[in-house]
């Protein structure tokens, strides 16, 4: 906890520190130095999402990083190392790419499907760490030199000064973060994934036998491997390091969910279908509401398009239109608007099939 507001120390800070590192740059770089700098800022806010599909209902600390005086610091050291994100073979983009990196999984009888989630994870990775693991990224990128004016200790000495500078304001009192990054900076969620990837990248190559599959997105990880190896791989991923904490989720009666999609045993291979929470109540936006009608056709469309993309096979394909045409009637949508966008989607998806044949 602090007692007095560091808004204004942090200005000056990140004024003095643009000024000597620009000070050696072409004037052509002084737009980038305005863009960075800050002098009207204010002490970020936080507040709680409720995870309503947990017990207890626990919050999701955010911090409002838009009245931040790094906000805009912390949007450009993102777009400096967002493209460096999703070189590692275990990154998956969303959930069609986890279906394409896993639909031709043969299983043996002693694989398990796991899920592990790592808790906390913004809030838990080491700043220093997450320095360190940008800054190895930042050289081993050839294209750094073509699309940055800054050089690489120009850029880490940034990044740990943003990461480092975490504070906020609660109920009137002020607080300092100790520890982690701040859930709620763009910076944040690429400093965290490249964190991961060197992390999961150690604990896989130091594991034998390596599991079968290993894939994450974000703090969510599917994993298949022999059932006797599960404890201790879980072990070894909880020893990569201290602070990075995982928990298992096995499958039960032969499926688990992962995303948005329920993976399922199929003999020895893998089967896919849509996974609701829970606390998924149906409610999409409503056919009366004053919303262009282009809005309404795409809840259609996007909830169409990701049974095609999900359902391979015919069985949880038609029990998926059957669930979304009773969502959309009860969020008032015509019948006749509904069935002539599935047959739509229906006769693609039968080329589609069609086209696969040897």
């Amino acid at each position: 906890m602090t007692f007095r507001d560091p808004t204004s120390k942090v200005q000056s800070s990140l004024q003095k520190m643009l000024s000597d590192i620009f000070s050696g740059l072409p004037p052509s770089q002084k737009k980038l130095y305005y863009r960075l700098l800050c002098t009207n800022g204010s002490a970020p806010a936080i507040y709680g999402l409720p995870k309503i599909h947990k017990i207890g209902t626990p919050l999701r600390p955010i911090v409002d990083y838009t009245r931040s005086p790094l906000f805009k610091l912390s949007g450009y050291l993102h777009k400096v190392l967002a493209p460096l994100v999703g070189k590692s073979a275990t990154h998956i983009k969303n959930s069609q790419d986890f279906i394409e990196n896993i639909k031709d999984v043969t299983l043996d009888e002693n694989d398990i499907l796991v899920s592990f989630d790592v808790c906390s994870l913004f809030t838990s990775v080491p700043v220093e760490l997450a320095v360190h693991t940008c800054k190895e990224a930042l050289k081993n990128d050839p294209s750094f030199p073509d699309r940055m004016p800054l050089e690489v200790g120009e850029i880490t000495e940034l990044l740990r000064f943003c990461l480092a500078n975490t504070y906020f304001v609660y109920n009137g009192t002020l607080y300092e973060q100790i520890f982690g990054t701040a859930m709620g900076a763009s910076i944040s969620v690429t400093a965290a994934n490249l964190t991961m990837e060197a992390i999961e990248s150690k604990a896989l190559n130091s594991f034998k036998p390596r599991p079968k599959v290993f894939l994450r997105y974000v703090d969510d990880c599917f994993c298949i491997l022999n059932k006797q190896n599960l404890q201790s791989f879980l072990d070894h991923l909880n020893a990569t390091e201290p602070s990075i904490n995982f928990t298992v989720e096995e499958e039960m009666n032969g499926s688990i969910p992962f995303l948005d999609i329920n993976v399922k045993r199929a003999a020895c291979r893998l089967s896919f279908s849509v996974f609701r929470k829970p606390t998924h109540s149906g409610r999409y936006l409503d056919f009366e509401s004053s919303h262009p009608l282009a809005h309404k056709r795409s809840v259609i469309s996007s909830l169409l398009n990701r049974a095609r993309n999900v359902c391979a096979d015919p069985e949880s394909f038609s029990n998926e239109l059957k669930v979304i045409k009773k969502d959309l009637e009860r969020n008032g949508y015509p019948r006749n608007l509904v069935n002539n966008r599935s047959k739509n989607l229906q006769r693609t998806r039968g080329n589609e099939m069609e086209a696969q044949k040897p």
